[in-house]
Parts: structure tokens; sequence; C-alpha cells
């Protein structure tokens, strides 16, 4: 079964190729676009995107200049191919965006400051792509510097909210066959790229990066989308560099999961979470992350079964693999973030496997779940904890059993403490230690947990279950 998705999903992106070669070229110039850096070119780009799908499909094509632009719809079978030579510039005019109600998955998110508008939108569309080695700049800077004080602010100060800002950069919605490849996405006033309810999805070779004084500056999330390839792409970001999701709410398909999804060969660096995993009411399922380096980043990888009160996601059958991390606390792996340690919750964190890792950090990693243990089957083999630095271990250390006893902590002297889980086993892992007088005591710790097994083959010491 695995065989014959990889193979279909080689097909896709052949077919997709295919498509956008024999369709003609529709040049934006050619429809009236200045990329003078000055002149609104919205209209000519969606004149040309528009004639190519009347067409049946091709390639509209940026070059040689500096498009200034509000919301582009693409449409099926359609290419935006933006050359090297080019960019594709968001404008500031509020105007000049979709509206937020413009079709019903969209919103704004008031709690963040956003508003629902998007610089390019592929709602319910198949076969569109984004590609050419070009540059998509969301013009983020320009909305934050609107705000008196914020250009004087030094990192790591935030910047004030402006009055308005876009929300995702690039918004795919319940579209089928989508690739987005070779391109720098940079500069996002919100989350850069966000692919929700979608199928067969190809994200390859982007370069992301946006300002860290910034807020919401998502890399790439995938939110209820099946069969997903990320590969070779390097992403610097405030917020999550990649997200796995599985929000259905405003999904028509309220049965999409988050399934099937790829990511290999990338390097990641966030001042929040380089991977992070969870958020919603639905499924993420059978994903795998392979040769990753993930850096600089205040979480490496996050798992969050509920993120709210209400709900929560079921995780199961993730695998991750030769993935280094260096980060503030390399795994953080709650079963939700406001009420784990104690009864109830609905959310779940099944079989997941992490094999030659390496988690290396100055904060305490932590895997913790509820009373009746919704946390179960986590298997590291192979996998490193270098620990160094120290500062933050709480000179009084308390029992940690809620999640109340570890805000007054968030840090101890294990390299990894694991609360009310099930099944979770240790095979070849060793503690290293950084520094000289290095106040690191224990690999790892547990707390009320059925069935840890550590193997001979570790090198760590452990102290006993309290």
């Amino acid at each position: 079964m695995a065989h014959d998705k990889f193979i279909g999903l080689c097909l896709f992106a052949f077919a997709a190729n295919s498509i956008f070669a024999a369709g003609g070229v529709y040049n934006c110039r050619n429809f009236g676009a200045k990329g003078d850096g000055v002149s609104i070119d919205t209209s000519a780009i969606q004149k040309a995107v528009d004639a190519a799908a009347k067409d049946g499909g091709g390639v509209v094509r940026l070059e040689g200049g500096k498009f200034i632009s509000g919301t582009i719809y693409l449409k099926d079978n359609v290419g935006l191919e933006i050359l090297p030579s080019a960019t594709l510039k968001a404008t500031t005019d509020p105007s000049a965006y979709n509206a937020d109600d413009y079709c019903p998955q969209n919103s704004a998110i008031k709690k963040e400051h956003a508003s629902g508008a998007h610089l390019i939108s592929a709602v319910e569309v198949k076969n569109v792509s984004i590609f050419g080695g070009g540059e998509i700049d969301g013009s983020g800077l320009d909305f934050w510097f609107q705000v008196e004080g914020n250009k004087e602010l030094k990192y790591p100060s935030k910047f004030k909210y402006p009055k308005w800002r876009p929300a995702q950069m690039l918004f795919f919605c319940e579209s089928e066959n989508v690739s987005v490849r070779d391109v720098r996405l940079l500069n996002a006033p919100f989350w850069t790229s966000f692919f929700h309810g979608c199928k067969n999805v190809f994200i390859t070779r982007l370069l992301i990066k946006n300002d860290p004084r910034g807020h919401n500056n998502d890399g790439i999330d995938i939110d209820s989308c099946s069969n997903v390839v990320v590969s070779d792409c390097i992403i610097e970001t405030e917020d999550d560099a990649l997200t796995l999701r599985a929000g259905t709410s405003r999904l028509k398909n309220k049965n999409a999961a988050c399934e099937d999804v790829v990511v290999s060969n990338c390097v990641l660096q966030s001042t929040c979470n380089g991977i992070r995993i969870g958020v919603g009411t639905g499924a993420i399922r059978r994903c795998s992350i392979n040769n990753v380096v993930i850096k600089k980043s205040f979480q490496g990888i996050s798992f969050i079964g509920a993120y709210h009160s209400n709900g929560g996601v079921d995780i199961s059958d993730i695998n991750i693999s030769n993935v280094s991390v260096y980060a503030s606390r390399p795994l953080n792996m709650m079963s939700d973030s406001f009420n784990w340690g104690k009864a109830g919750g609905t959310s779940s964190i099944g079989n997941v496997a992490f094999s030659n890792c390496v988690f290396s950090g100055t904060r305490t990693s932590i895997i913790a779940a509820n009373l009746h243990k919704n946390i179960f089957g986590v298997a590291f083999k192979n996998c490193d904890f270098v620990m160094s630095g120290g500062s933050l271990i709480c000179k009084n250390p308390v029992p940690i059993k809620t999640m109340d006893d570890w805000r007054k902590v968030k840090c101890t002297s294990d390299a990894l403490i694991v609360l009310h889980a099930k099944d979770i086993s240790f095979d070849a892992c060793r503690l290293l230690l950084r520094g000289k007088n290095s106040p690191w005591t224990n690999a790892v710790r547990t707390v009320n947990v059925d069935n840890c097994r550590i193997s001979e083959t570790c090198r760590f010491g452990v102290r006993k279950p309290q």
C-alpha cells in the first residue's frame, strides 16, 4: 500500500509538470503588468491567470521586475512561474485583498490580530503550482513599521500589532494536486503558507525567512491534508517553522485527517517550535519525519494533543528518525497544554517512534499525560540526550505531578521527565553532559508511568519512579 501511494505521488508530480508544460505561457506583461515596484499589478496578473484557465491551463509568468499585488486567485491547471529575476510583493492596501468571508472555509483570526486576507488563494481547485526560482515578499515589515516605534525595536523585543494585516500569505484550501517548489517566501506578515484540507501536495526546495520580532510567522502549516511530501526546505521563522494540524471545523469535508505526510531533508529554525504536531479536533496519523536539523529554537519538537480546553486531536503512528535537535527544550510532548496530570481529556498520543535522534538542549524535555495515561507507546532507539547549561534548574525542586507543578519550575535536573504515561521504552540511548560541574543528574525520571522499559544497552542512570 505504501509503495502504491509513493508511485501515485510520483505520477502526480510528473503529470502536473506535463500539464503546465503542455499549456501556453502567459506573460503578465502582455496583460498590462508593469513590474516597476510602484504600479499595482493585481488586475493584470489575474487576467493572465483567467486566460490560462479559460484555455485549459498553462503557465502564468512573472519575470524581470517587482510586481506589487493584492490577492491572486489560482484556478485549475494553472502554474504561477516566478522567475529568478522577479518578485511578487504584497501591497499594503487592504482594499486589494479578498474579503474575510470570500469562501466558507476562510475567516479572520481576531485573537491574533489578523484579517482573513491572502496574497495567493487556491480554493477547491486542481493541478495548481507555484515555482520558478523567484521570490514572494509578503511585505511584513511594511505592515509592522506602520506602528510608531516598531522600526527601532531590537530583537528579542516584539512588534506592536498594526491596525490591519493579512493572514496566511499562501492559502491552499481543499485543493488537489498542489505543488509549491523552488521559490523564496520572505517577510510574511502572518503564517507564510497554509495547506488546509488538501490532497496530493508537494512542497520542496523552499527558502522561508521571516522577522523574529513579528507575531505568528509560521513557515509551513499542514492542516488536515493527505498525501503530502515536504522536502529540502530551509525555514527561519518567529513562530512554528513547520506544523502538522487537524482542524476541520471550517472545512466542507469534516472527516479530513492529517495523514500520510513525509517531511525530509530540511533545516528548521524558530523562536518558538521547530516542529509542532497537534491543534484541532481531528486526527494526525501515519507521518514520517526524517533527516531534519532543528536549531536555535525554543522547543525542538512539540506534541500537543489539545491546545485549548475544548476537544483535542488524536495523534498516532509518527516515525521520527535521524533528526538533530539543538533547542532550549528539545522535546515537548503533552496530552494538553492546560490540564495534564489531572483527570479527563479526550485527546491521545500513541505509537511514536524516535530513532537515531539527538536531543541537545539546556532545559528538561517532558512527556506528560493525564491520569488515564493518554500518552502511550513512545519508543526511543539510538537516541542521545545532550545537556548543557543548567542555570534554569530549580534550586528548590518540588515533586512534579501536574501542569501547575510544572509551571513553578519548568526545568529539573533530569534530561527527560515522563509523567502519567504507559509503554515507554529506551534502547541504546545515552546521556551526554557538556561543560564542567554539570548540574544534570539523571537521563530520565518517571512519575506514575506503567511499563517504562530501559534496556541494558542504555548508558545513563535513572532515578526510581516516585
